[in-house]
């Protein structure tokens, strides 16, 4: 999927990649895409250089364990990770690293696979205005360990993208976690029923595109309940693309 998407848009050159951690549907793809393009730098949770897929990184690249307070920063666009933090001591799904995109007025939470606990950690660690944010994709392909009242309270987006496989064995997401997106006031949107969602906004809008069922879509912030067609987006924006399932490539134009 990372692969397809970098060699459709021509990108030759990554200023950076993630793996939130080894689970190999957050992690292969990249592996793949380390032998097609010039990446700058592969961030990796702190802690995790033992697990098999994070190893097959490092062993095509120099990867950097990453955990709270770092980031990178592309053009106009910050990158800041909120966790794994000091209280983050376990390997697992709770030591994903756990990312805020913010450029040009519009602010990405990504929660990699964090449970309960890690979004009890983020919530205790984390400044409470950085949880904030404007589009949600959605921790654990919307598992119903995850996406607690509590952490929607904080996060309150607008917008949330589950990433889960048509007809995947795991029955993500789970109809409850659904229910509280909706219940927090969130649009939701998933990759299975979907397809590829793609976010692509300036200063002034964004323009909401999954599947071509739908069409596109944005949701003006001074009417944060409205969603209104848009023919096309303007001529210079930034473009957000979730696949499906995990491997979520952060195309940046």
């Amino acid at each position: 999927v990372v692969v397809r998407d970098v060699q459709r848009v021509g990108v030759r050159r990554v200023d950076g990649v993630v793996a939130t951690h080894g689970d190999a549907d957050h992690c292969g793809g990249l592996v793949d895409l380390l032998g097609e393009a010039r990446v700058e730098r592969v961030l990796v949770p702190a802690g995790s250089e033992a697990e098999l897929c994070i190893g097959a990184l490092a062993s095509s690249r120099t990867v950097e364990p990453t955990a709270a307070g770092a980031g990178l920063r592309v053009g106009r666009l910050v990158l800041e990770v909120l966790a794994p933090g000091p209280r983050h001591r376990e390997p697992g799904n709770d030591a994903s690293l756990v990312l805020r995109l913010e450029g040009l007025g519009r602010s990405f939470l990504f929660t990699g696979d964090i449970e309960r606990r890690g979004e009890l950690l983020l919530v205790l660690e984390a400044e409470p205005e950085s949880l904030r944010v404007d589009a949600l994709k959605v921790a654990h392909h919307g598992s119903h360990s995850s996406t607690t009242s509590r952490f929607l309270e904080l996060a309150r987006p607008g917008w949330a993208v589950i990433s889960a496989g048509r007809h995947n064995p795991f029955g993500h997401p789970a109809t409850a976690v659904i229910d509280r997106l909706a219940n927090a006031g969130a649009v939701v949107l998933r990759t299975d029923l979907d397809g590829q969602v793609r976010f692509r906004w300036d200063e002034g809008s964004w323009w909401v595109e999954p599947g071509p069922s739908r069409g596109p879509l944005t949701r003006e912030p001074a009417e944060p309940g409205s969603i209104a067609l848009r023919r096309r987006p303007p001529r210079r924006f930034c473009t957000l693309e979730l696949a499906t399932m995990s491997r979520n490539p952060i195309n940046i134009q």
